[in-house]
Formats: C-alpha cells, structure tokens, sequence
C-alpha cells in the first residue's frame, strides 16, 4: 500500500514547519507559492537555514507551460525539499514541478505519463484554502491547449500536508465559497463513485455533511467555521483520493477553460443535473456493478443530507441551487455564456473526460445529458 502523506492539521500548524523540515535537514530549498500568499503566511521566516528558492510564477488553472517552467527550475536548484504554499493550482504546479522530469508536452498531449525524476526532492504542501484537497491526492490538473489534462502517480503524493485553517482568513468571499463547493462536491461524488468503498465512503460521508452544514449557513467566516471547512475538505480530499471524481467534475473543466468559472462553481453547477441525471435514468442505465439498488441507496442518502428526511433528489439539487445564489452566483449555466449551440461541444468535452465521466454510477448518454443540460441554461 502507498503511503500516505503525514498529515499534521489545525490552527497554528503552520508553525510546526521548521520542526518538520529540521528533521530532513534539506541544504536546498525550493518555496513555490504567489508572493501574496507567502508575505502573508510568513513563509519565508520558517524555513530555517537552507538556501531557498522561490518560484512565484503560479497562476489559477495551470498550464503546462508554467508546470514545465517549474521542472526547469527543480533541474537548476536540485532541492532536497519542496514546499508548495497556495490554493491547488499552486499545489499542483508543485506536484508536478517535484516529481516530473521532462518538461516536454508530448507525453501529456497524448495522455501518458511523463518520464519521472528517479529520486524526487520530498515535498511538504500547505494549503491556504479549504477545498481543492490537493494536499493529499496522487494526481494534479494542468492545462494545455485549453485543454485539462492530469497527471497522476503515487509521487505526486506529498510526504507532509499540512494543514492550518488560519491561512484562510485572508481568503475573500470569491475564493472561500467556490473551494467550499468543489469540497462539497468531491464529498458528493466519492460518496457515489463507481469505485467507492467502505472507507472511501467514511471520508465521504462526514466531510459532505459537515461541509453542507458550514455553507448553508456562512455569512462572514468566523475562525472556527474556517477550521471545520479546512478539515472537512481535507477529509473530502483524501475521500477522491481512493474513488476520484465523477460526472460534475468531469463537465467542470469546459467552463472553467473557456468561460473562466471558478472550477468549485463550475462543479456544483453540474451537480444541479448530474443529481437527478442520476436518479431518472438509474432503473435502465445503472454502470455501478453493485446494482441499482445500491446505488439507489446511497442516492436516498444524499438527498436526505442535503433537502431533509425525505428530499427528492430534485429538491436536493434545489438545496445545493439555494447555496449558489445565497454566495451571489446565478445557478443557471446560460448566465455564464454557456449558449445553446455549444452544447454538443460542451457534452462532448464532458464525456471525453476519461475517468471521471466513466466514473459516474449511471451511465452518460449523449442525448439525455444534452437535454438535462439545456434544462439549466
């Protein structure tokens, strides 16, 4: 079995980095964060007496441009340690930056692993806001040609994620509600997965209900809410981390590449139809080899947790609509440019998203999925 990143958690954990590193006793050290999250982290003082590097060129919704630029810079420094500090876009530019050796296209263009580094630097990451679950998953998102792409191996995995709450607070409400939906999201989505197990849907389950409890309720985030959404999406992260995503994942990245929507908004935007997607055609179309009647049951639980005993899944879609617009977004898809001509490109782009839409415990048809789409606009 891989294992698993030390996870250390909960406020004021991000003193405890000089300890962690200490015990390496790296010589060279390579920070890769933006420069707002590491001046107001304070990073830069906890990182004891190596020589440091900083690369801050990382932006939202990576391309393998600026991954590639990263894994140049790993060849000239050869740190003994990575320390990535930001949202997942910069988490994951450090995942690949650490573990990947050419910096090349090629292999990812065609959907293959790059050549790996034989003996990557370790890598502690350090999230500043709860809901990408980056800090503790195996694989990492770039772009390239407009197009997601991912790359996974068990490298990407950190040896260290750790995680205080306190360096959210700097997060505005642009940023802490769609990290919430993109945990609630995965919550969602392990909880159904194809792959789903026991324990996969003890990380699910939780994370999902705490997570919904916290957003149904946020106005101005107090400390302790920022604590339980920082340890409900990590929970929610470690969750996709056994399962992965499914359907609203896999429909996410076309709005995200092409109409800039923030990628938790885009996410829970798909969950309004992919949720009663599931459960209209579950009886004819079930994918998941555990029958319907299995998957049947967990989605009478989802709807539970989100619309009350008794919801619908449509009325669970409803509730997760209501926490859209309760943080100021519009739930419909058309306001986001999504127009009726694209939709055979934007069904298209969700049904290639191989191993996610795959994923998804009923089966996607074209047809279906376009009307459910068209639905929402």
């Amino acid at each position: 079995m891989t294992p698993e990143p030390l996870l250390v958690t909960g406020p004021g954990s991000l003193d405890r980095l000089p300890q962690l590193l200490d015990g390496w006793r790296p010589a060279r050290l390579l920070l890769v964060g933006t420069r707002r999250a590491v001046t107001s982290t304070g990073a830069l003082g906890l990182l004891g007496d190596a020589t440091v590097s900083w690369f801050d060129a990382v932006r939202p919704n990576p391309t393998w441009a600026q991954a590639a630029e990263l894994v140049r810079l790993v060849d000239q420094v050869r740190p003994d340690v990575v320390v990535g500090l930001g949202g997942g876009s910069t988490l994951d530019t450090a995942k690949i930056g650490r573990l990947v050796a050419d910096p090349a296209p090629d292999a990812v263009a065609a959907g293959r692993l790059p050549r790996l580094r034989p003996r990557p630097p370790k890598l502690v990451l350090v999230p500043t806001t709860a809901g990408s679950g980056a800090e503790v998953t195996r694989f990492a998102t770039v772009y390239l040609d407009g197009e997601r792409r991912s790359v996974e191996h068990e490298g990407m995995l950190a040896d260290v994620a750790l995680v205080d709450p306190r360096l959210t607070e700097s997060c505005p409400p642009a940023v802490t509600w769609p990290a919430g939906f993109d945990a609630l999201s995965h919550a969602v989505e392990s909880f159904w997965s194809r792959r789903s197990t026991p324990r996969s849907r003890a990380l699910a389950w939780p994370a999902l209900t705490e997570l919904y409890a916290v957003l149904a309720e946020l106005e101005m985030p107090t400390p302790r809410q920022r604590a339980r959404l920082s340890a409900a999406a990590t929970r929610a992260g470690l969750a996709i981390e056994q399962t992965r995503t499914t359907a609203a994942h896999a429909f996410s990245y076309w709005l995200t590449s092409h109409r800039q929507v923030p990628h938790g908004l885009a996410c829970l935007l798909n969950l309004l139809w992919v949720l009663p997607y599931n459960a209209a055609h579950l009886a004819e179309c079930c994918a998941d080899e555990r029958g319907p009647a299995y998957v049947a049951e967990r989605l009478t639980a989802l709807s539970g947790a989100l619309a009350g005993p008794g919801g619908t899944p449509q009325a669970a879609a409803d509730a997760l609509a209501a926490l859209i617009r309760r943080a100021g977004w519009s739930d419909r898809l058309g306001t986001y440019g999504l127009r009726p001509e694209e939709l055979p490109e934007f069904v298209a782009a969700g049904l290639g998203a191989t191993g996610r839409a795959d994923n998804n415990p009923v089966l996607l048809d074209r047809d279906r999925v376009t009307a459910a789409v068209y639905a929402r606009l």
